[in-house]
């Protein structure tokens, strides 16, 4: 039952109160802003595809001892690599630091060794030149590296000319054969790429290297299939064998995941919970407030309502009236949360690739996409949902007859006043909740700023022992010189011998 003359009278209602309707579009676009700055910032950064070509086929493979995920040894990877039917363009890769340039100038870049089956698994062409061939991991092949955009930028000028010439490369002469497009950092943010090596994927010594697999899912095969193939595979021929020769080994899994959320490690999950349920009771606060100044206009406009539904004006017409307020409060809002949410992504994408570009993720890039239209729409229809039916129920339980009778518009039933309390208590559970959140983020920045991390035995010292530490450490020294110092006066003096 739609009818544009509800639509404009709701309008109307509400610029004839434009302080109430400030505040409560101001109240909603906070809490839904704060809602799609969060979930769009972390989908960015755990949830979307890569931006490649079938991005969200490609994952990441990691093995897992009790819990905590490492690289795989080189060996297991040669014994496992071709029984793998659930997973295609499956190759290994490590991060290394190369120096590049002579000794009047010269930068550290952080490289990725990789097999050349890498650039065929992420569907990227170069920009300029060519990616490795099989042949160029060759042993006794010419050295080559690729370069990304932005080391091809800073290092080299952006010389197109650069290309098919040698450099100087952690004291040795290496071609550039390449330069990938603008944008491109697979596997995570590298700055070069080189060859991996045929010494590396020759080696039988099991723990002389370790590396990290990409892979890409097979069609029609979902990353629990291989998840399981892989497990078998790993049990059945790396597995069996290491605890026959080490019966205290523990026993070894594999874990696959795309390559964000792997880039988040193992916490990612439960941050990506907590920090949208935070977001989320922020949102349902917000609705509650405004829920109360809906309610406490309802309530002013009791009289009226109840004078119209006497006079025969259809219960149902009025309660989408006073939906259609609800609407367009929210539209409002929303609107404005968007705004205030795309323009809080670009200010911290901003940032965060003028301070820490060279740390960031090559899909990390934050700003104004599908991502923040559909979780402002479902945001504001969920508003929509909670202040619409609250308030409507209001309207649609209006007793006109006890109304009128009383002659006020602050009689209320007991469901109303249910209703009241309700929203009270929810309130303050929510706030209880977020103080509590509030607390607790507060302890573990605190630990964090104050806490020394150092590494002994094992051992973490606080930032409180260290004058302690260094005593002691001082008077183990002293009482060491000292104990020198008698042994070699009581030693006779053989030099005259």
């Amino acid at each position: 039952m739609f009818h544009w003359s509800d639509v404009r009278y709701a309008v109307r209602l509400l610029r004839r109160s434009p302080w109430f309707t400030l505040l409560t579009v101001m109240v909603l676009s906070g809490g839904l802003g704060l809602s799609i700055f969060t979930f769009s910032f972390l989908h960015t950064a755990m949830l979307k595809p890569l931006p490649l070509s079938g991005g969200d086929r490609i994952v990441s493979l990691h093995q897992t001892t009790r819990g905590s995920s490492s690289s795989f040894d080189i060996v297991d990877v040669t014994a496992v690599r071709p029984s793998i039917t659930s997973l295609v363009n499956v190759g290994a890769f490590t991060d290394r630091s190369i120096v590049i340039g002579d000794d009047r100038h010269r930068r550290v870049l952080g490289a990725t060794a990789t097999e050349p089956n890498m650039f065929t698994l992420t569907r990227t062409p170069p920009m300029l030149g060519r990616v490795f061939l099989p042949v160029d991991q060759l042993a006794g092949a010419e050295p080559v590296i690729v370069l990304s955009h932005d080391t091809w930028e800073t290092v080299f000028g952006a010389d197109s000319a650069i290309v098919n010439k040698t450099v100087p490369l952690n004291g040795a002469y290496t071609r550039v054969i390449g330069v990938m497009p603008p944008g491109y950092g697979f596997p995570v943010a590298s700055d070069a790429w080189i060859p991996l090596g045929a010494d590396v994927l020759a080696t039988r010594t099991a723990g002389s290297y370790d590396v990290y697999l990409y892979a890409r899912l097979a069609d029609r095969v979902t990353a629990d299939q291989a998840t399981t193939e892989l497990r078998q595979l790993l049990g059945r021929s790396i597995a069996a064998r290491r605890q026959a020769s080490d019966p205290t080994t523990a026993p070894v899994d594999v874990a696959i995941q795309t390559f964000p959320m792997a880039q988040m490690g193992e916490q990612g999950p439960l941050a990506l919970t907590v920090l949208n349920l935070i977001a989320t009771l922020i949102l349902l606060l917000a609705c509650i407030n405004v829920v109360n100044l809906l309610l406490a206009r309802a309530n002013e406009r009791a009289r009226e309502t109840a004078v119209r539904m006497a006079l025969g004006a259809p219960r149902g017409r009025l309660v989408m009236q006073s939906m259609w307020e609800s609407i367009v409060l929210c539209l409002l809002g929303g609107a404005l949360a968007t705004l205030g949410a795309v323009w809080g992504l670009d200010a911290i994408n901003g940032w965060l690739q003028n301070n820490l570009r060279e740390n960031l993720a090559f899909w990390w890039v934050w700003g104004f996409d599908k991502t923040v239209l559909i979780s402002a729409g479902a945001f504001v229809t969920l508003a929509i949902a909670a202040l619409g039916g609250v308030v409507s129920a209001r309207v649609a339980n209006t007793e006109f007859n006890t109304v009128l009778r009383d002659g006020g518009a602050g009689s209320g039933s007991r469901r109303q006043g249910r209703v009241a309390r309700g929203l009270v208590i929810t309130q303050v559970a929510t706030v209880t909740v977020l103080m509590f959140f509030g607390v607790m983020s507060s302890l573990v920045a605190y630990r964090v700023a104050n806490v020394d991390v150092r590494v002994e035995g094992r051992r973490y010292i606080p930032r409180r022992d260290r004058e302690t530490t260094r005593r002691r450490c001082c008077r183990r020294i002293e009482r060491s010189a000292r104990r020198r110092y008698r042994s070699h006066k009581r030693q006779p003096c053989r030099r005259a011998e």
